[in-house]
């Protein structure tokens, strides 16, 4: 059985150096094999596939700066450089309209209102059940609902004064009554035929 001795410190340092001596041996064999190995002297920029560039103190210390003529977002295919397209490439940013519709952040968060100013449309296509709100605009016609009438003086009576139409009659004298002139009902005196007639009426009431 072979015993294992320690090795010296000297032996120790000699490996290393020895070491130490193969490996520069090594690396001066490659760089001995590359080409184009030497002393750079003047540095400058090529311009193509989308790029430019200029180079400050080209023969001592130089300092390169690259640039594109590029306008806008910028897309690469691998090879060259080339601008984006808005709405193939990326997401086209989102406007507004005067007035209308706001965007603040386009190019983050989109953030989308109604602006302020904004007065509304000129008609409404499409409506969906008013539930709360007054109504404080235009007369509505009568063919929509409406009355057509802004004001009342008390003893008005609403009454179609011709085809989709409404008017008011105002209130008549003590004791008239209600009668028809020209299609149309009016207030007139009672005549003896009608105070006989509101009469029995009162007597049937009665």
């Amino acid at each position: 059985m072979t015993a294992l001795v320690p090795k010296r410190s000297e032996e120790l340092v000699d490996e290393n150096r020895r070491g130490t001596r193969r490996l520069m041996l090594f690396l001066e064999n490659i760089t001995e094999g590359l080409p184009g190995i030497g002393t750079v002297t003047q540095v400058s920029v090529a311009s193509g596939n989308g790029f430019d560039g200029t180079v400050a103190t080209d023969t001592s210390t130089p300092v390169i700066t690259i640039k594109t003529t590029i306008t806008g977002m910028l897309k690469g295919d691998g090879t060259s450089m080339s601008a984006a397209v808005a709405g193939t490439d990326y997401a086209k940013p989102l406007t507004g309209t005067a007035n209308r519709i706001t965007v603040t952040n386009p190019t983050t968060t989109n953030d989308v209102d109604i602006s302020a100013s904004y007065v509304g449309q000129t008609s409404i296509i499409t409506l969906g059940t008013v539930t709360t709100g007054a109504w404080n605009g235009t007369a509505v016609s009568a063919i929509y609902g409406g009355t057509s009438q802004t004001t009342y003086t008390t003893g008005d009576i609403l009454y179609a004064s011709a085809a989709n139409t409404l008017s008011k009659l105002p209130v008549g004298s003590a004791g008239d009554v209600v009668t028809v002139s020209g299609g149309v009902p009016t207030w007139a005196a009672p005549t003896a035929s009608s105070a006989n007639f509101t009469q029995y009426f009162l007597l049937m009431g009665a």
